[in-house]
């Protein structure tokens, strides 16, 4: 194989002390360590191409990895945007306490606000053993 043609390459600082380092532990020149090089990642990429084409198992798991990526990033997508949704609803509902709070303030006294308080939290107790009890009937079945 006659090699008369001629290729330039411009490779950075580092990859050309890295290449000159290689050629010269081979005992190749630079142009030849190249070539070697060169013909290697080609024949190996053909290679690569043939087996994936050929081989309908690795297709398989690339379309699997795929399609694995594309639910997770719109899962991710979905969680970013549900916890903003979120974060807009705690805050509304959070400033509707506090206005209410405000309110009730101005007419009621605080053995009357606090002893609302207490019947809201005994109202939140049995609700939530209310729905405890619920989802147990519901595992039970």
């Amino acid at each position: 194989m006659t090699r008369d043609n001629r290729i330039q390459v411009y490779p950075s600082d580092e990859l050309a002390e890295k290449i000159e380092r290689r050629a010269e532990e081979a005992g190749l020149s630079i142009s030849e360590f190249c070539s070697q090089a060169l013909e290697t990642h080609l024949e190996q990429e053909t290679r690569e191409s043939e087996e994936s084409r050929y081989n309908p198992s690795k297709r398989l798991e690339v379309k699997i990895e795929q399609a694995r990526q594309e639910v997770m990033e719109t899962l991710d997508e979905l969680e970013s945007e549900t916890s903003e949704e979120i974060e807009q609803l705690q805050a509304l509902r959070t400033m509707y306490v506090i206005s209410l709070w405000e309110l009730l303030k101005e007419d009621y006294g605080p053995a009357q606000r606090k002893e609302a308080m207490e019947r809201a939290s005994e109202r939140l107790a049995d609700r939530h053993s209310t729905d405890e009890q619920s989802g147990s009937a519901i595992d039970a079945e």
